[in-house]
């Protein structure tokens, strides 16, 4: 079985606001698949243009085997066609490859490929990597590159030349880089912007050509990240500027208070405003109670400012 999105129908989902959902917990430390679909159908509801299960919010690393497979059918299952599900894949080739050709079964409309365990950082070692994986499939591959594996605009190029790559998210933001990739990539395949809190780099990134991108807010304030989703779209920086000043600067404040929070305060949000899931798996740190109550304050106090609603 395969997804139900040709390959425009996801560069154009791309091109827009992604959605990452949480992986919710339950008390006991399983993977809550009654509470992670009402999740899903939440994202799905409230203007994100694609779904990714089992991503670097969604705590990939922190699952599994058994409990990834059920994840991403669940988000199929959920979604049920009325967006995109792309799922990530990763650890190294083999690993991979098996977790592609689930997804082949499973009816997804494609994958992340996320940089390998302990990533060398030699370029030509990393290219054999992407490109060991996606020629083991005919999925659609959208490709993940990070500081810790990062990949020269030369050999992405070479490897977007595969017929079922889609695309390059970026989470290094090497401007240079960036603007040649677009330039040469065209039409034909998507840059997205994965950098951590992509509103706050939306502008720069824009300006270079890149349109999409991945929304870890979208899990928790979907009315304002839409908002801000619409203002980039419009054109409109005031917009821009009020939103940023109003919510994004403050929470990438709170954010960075300690490592690994950009996941960490993205569930903590969810919980306090949507419905509890849990706190995140080793190695990942629970958010502080004080941090948690600043970041639901914020929220009450952006959407006032900003006069969206939940």
């Amino acid at each position: 079985m395969t997804g139900h999105h040709r390959a425009d129908e996801l560069r154009r989902a791309l091109s827009g606001l992604n959605s990452f959902p949480v992986t919710p917990f339950e008390a006991g430390g399983d993977v809550d698949l009654l509470r992670f679909a009402a999740h899903v159908d939440h994202q799905v509801r409230h203007g994100a243009t694609s779904v990714f299960p089992a991503c670097g919010t969604g705590e990939y690393a922190a699952l599994a085997p058994v409990e990834y497979r059920a994840v991403v059918e669940q988000a199929v299952r959920t979604v049920d066609g009325r967006l995109p599900v792309l799922a990530g894949v990763g650890v190294n080739q083999a690993v991979a490859r098996e977790q592609l050709a689930f997804l082949e079964q499973a009816g997804a409309d494609g994958a992340l490929l996320l940089p390998p365990y302990l990533a060398p950082g030699d370029a030509h070692a990393l290219a054999d990597y992407y490109r060991g994986v996606i020629t083991a499939t005919d999925l659609p591959v959208l490709l993940y590159v990070r500081p810790e594996a990062p990949l020269d605009a030369d050999a992405l190029l070479l490897l977007c030349e595969h017929a079922n790559v889609l695309g390059v998210k970026d989470g290094i933001g090497d401007a240079e880089r960036l603007s040649r990739m677009v330039g040469a990539l065209g039409d034909e395949r998507v840059v997205l912007n994965g950098m951590p809190t992509a509103e706050l780099s939306a502008a720069a990134f824009g300006g270079l050509g890149v349109t999409g991108y991945s929304s870890a807010v979208y899990n928790f304030v979907p009315d304002i990240a839409v908002a801000f989703r619409r203002a980039v779209a419009d054109g409109d920086a005031a917009r821009q500027e009020q939103i940023l000043d109003a919510f994004y600067r403050p929470f990438g404040e709170l954010r960075d208070r300690r490592r690994g929070y950009a996941v960490s305060l993205v569930k903590a949000g969810v919980s306090a405003l949507l419905g509890d899931v849990g706190v995140p798996r080793a190695p990942l740190p629970t958010a502080d109670g004080a941090t948690a109550r600043s970041l639901v304050d914020l929220v009450g106090k952006a959407r006032a400012a900003l006069g969206e609603s939940s």
